[in-house]
């Protein structure tokens, strides 16, 4: 019965774990910067999030669990819901059949696939956003979210690493 109890500790530390600090680092990184100019300079913290696990912890990151750190990330920028969700959907869709480029690879391999991921979401997220507005939207606020995000992906790749190290303990 204690070798059941610890199995099920363990599979829900393996789960939460990564979820809890996903959802901790969306209200850092996004709800005190949401007005004025700062939220432009905030990185895309939860693509990177879905990029790293997806690629190197995928048995934690279940997609159901994407869509809704996307609506997350909508409740808590007050933006158009759904539409992050939609865009880290694609991502996340997008990068479970290419782990074989990215797995055992130097960490430039992917951090340059992450900056190509990065602008590509930029530009979907530009599109999506101006629909939503029925307007053209300024480029240089997602263009400098985007250069942000790909600057700090390192730390955050750094992060998310220390925490796979730590669960594979499990």
């Amino acid at each position: 019965m204690v070798g059941q109890a610890e199995t099920r500790t363990s599979v829900g530390i393996k789960f939460w774990f990564p979820v809890l600090v996903a959802l901790a680092l969306i209200l850092i990184f996004r709800l005190p910067m949401r007005t004025g100019t700062y939220a432009a300079f905030m990185p895309f913290v939860s693509l990177a999030f879905v990029y790293y696990w997806v690629l190197y912890g995928r048995q934690y990151v279940p997609f159901w669990l994407v869509f809704f750190l996307g609506l997350f990330e909508d409740m808590v920028t007050l933006g158009p819901a759904g539409l992050n969700s939609i865009i880290l959907l694609a991502v996340a869709v997008g990068l479970t059949n290419q782990r074989r480029f990215f797995v055992n690879r130097p960490f430039f391999v992917g951090w340059a696939g992450f900056a190509i991921v990065c602008i590509g979401v930029t530009i979907l997220r530009w599109l999506l956003e101006s629909v939503y507005a029925s307007d053209f939207l300024a480029v240089a606020p997602l263009a400098s979210q985007a250069v942000m995000t790909v600057l700090f992906f390192p730390v955050l790749g750094w992060v998310f690493g220390w925490m796979r190290k730590r669960l594979r303990r499990y």
